[in-house]
């Protein structure tokens, strides 16, 4: 890590994203100084090398916001997660270095809904297409859904862990991860 870089994955975030804990805006961590960038990136080759955060950084609040739809039942509200914004810069960073890889790589052209010119807009179109398709040949369809925003907790995180380590990221910023 550089501070350099720590700028980069800073300018990345949307201005529009949570505060985190402190409810510093985002536009704020954009403006600090190189002294800070410097200073955080220091932190994270440190948590790296160490294999762990600091306590501070592990804890994550979740709290309840309306759906689009609006309504105070809980049915009618939906749980968004706040992570400390340093904690989400060095993920956002360890993404942005391997997003060539996995996305290259792993996921292939496939994969949509989560990635830059890769949305879900056209995929019921898609799957319809090729259920017909498949059909005609009458051959099985297999397909696979990853919802991490509703079924998180039933990932099978250690199979993600290994592809990590398969895709040569670096043993300690995977051990970060999964002290997380």
């Amino acid at each position: 890590w550089t501070g350099a870089r720590v700028k980069e994955v800073v300018r990345a975030l949307r201005e529009g994203a949570s505060p985190g804990l402190p409810g510093v805006p985002i536009g704020v961590w954009k403006a600090l100084p190189e002294v800070w960038t410097d200073a955080v990136a220091q932190l994270y080759r440190a948590a790296e090398q160490e294999g762990s955060w600091p306590a501070e950084w592990a804890e994550a609040y979740v709290v309840m916001i309306p759906k689009a739809s609006g309504g105070t039942r809980p049915r009618d509200q939906r749980p968004i997660t706040i992570l400390p914004v340093l904690w989400r810069i060095w993920s956002k960073g360890i993404s942005m270095e391997w997003n060539g890889v996995l996305s290259g790589h792993y996921l292939g052209q496939a994969a949509m809904g989560f990635r830059a010119q890769a949305g879900a807009l056209h995929v019921v179109q898609l799957l319809s297409d090729l259920i017909v398709l498949q059909r005609g040949r009458k051959e099985e369809l297999g397909l696979v859904s990853f919802d991490i925003e509703k079924c998180y907790d039933s990932i099978p995180w250690w199979a993600l862990f290994g592809v990590m380590r398969q895709a040569g990221i670096e043993e300690s910023a995977v051990w970060v991860f999964e002290a997380s």
